[in-house]
Parts: C-alpha cells; structure tokens; sequence
C-alpha cells in the first residue's frame, strides 16, 4: 500500500468518525428534549438548577427526565468534541495529501530527465561501440 493511498483510508476514516460524532450529538439533543419535556410535563413548574429543570417528587419520571437532560448534555458536548477532533485529524490528513500530490509531478519529472540522461548514455556508449567496432 503507498503513502498516498494510505493517507486517502485515513481521511475517510476520519470522515466515518465525524459521521459518529454528528449522531452522537443528535442522539444528545433529542435525549435532552426528550427529559426537558418529561420535566415541563409532569412537573408543570419545575425548579431550575443552572439551566436544568428538574422538579423533586416521588415519583419516579422526575429521577428519569433528570437523568435524559443530563445524559444529553454530556452526549452533545462529546458528540460536538469528537466531530471537531475528527475534522482536525481529516485536514491534517489532507493538507498532507495536498502536499504529496504537488510534490509528484515534479518528483516524476525529475525521474523522466534522469532517464533520459541514462538513454543518452547508452546511445553515445552504442554509437562509440560500434565506431570502434
């Protein structure tokens, strides 16, 4: 496997994981919808913790709809963590590409002018061969 074809696995991998991180960021806002709306609902005038609403009772959808809001939030900050993680890896990735792919004409071009020199070589080494000959 070449270093070109090496780096375009690492890019889309890292593409694959900017993919997971945008569902685990959708996964987190719906979780946190999901327990503000438990909350708003059963609660009907809950109190607030920071920007949480949470309302103590006994029963049990207030320890629920706690637990949705504050897994939400932790499930979008990570999801919005990985996906800025993933899309540094990727451009760093291709700004490496980018790199080799302009290098190659060049490296192609001096290897095309190496082997001319080498034909013109052989040609002037066949041409005194066959003057002595």
């Amino acid at each position: 496997m070449s270093f070109e074809a090496y780096m375009h696995e690492k890019a889309a991998e890292s593409r694959q994981k900017e993919c997971v991180g945008f569902s685990l960021l959708v996964l987190g806002m719906v979780m946190l919808v999901g327990g503000f709306l438990i909350t708003l609902i059963t609660a009907g005038n809950p109190n607030w913790l920071l920007f949480i609403p949470w309302k103590r009772t006994s029963d049990l959808t207030s320890l629920i709809s706690l637990c949705m809001t504050l897994s939400g939030f932790v499930l979008a900050f990570a999801g919005a963590a990985y996906i800025i993680f993933a899309s540094s890896e990727r451009s760093w990735y291709l700004k490496l590409l980018k790199g080799i792919l302009e290098d190659m004409p060049k490296k192609e071009e001096e290897i095309v002018k190496q082997k001319l020199q080498d034909l013109k070589r052989k040609i002037e080494s066949l041409r005194d061969s066959v003057e002595t000959g």
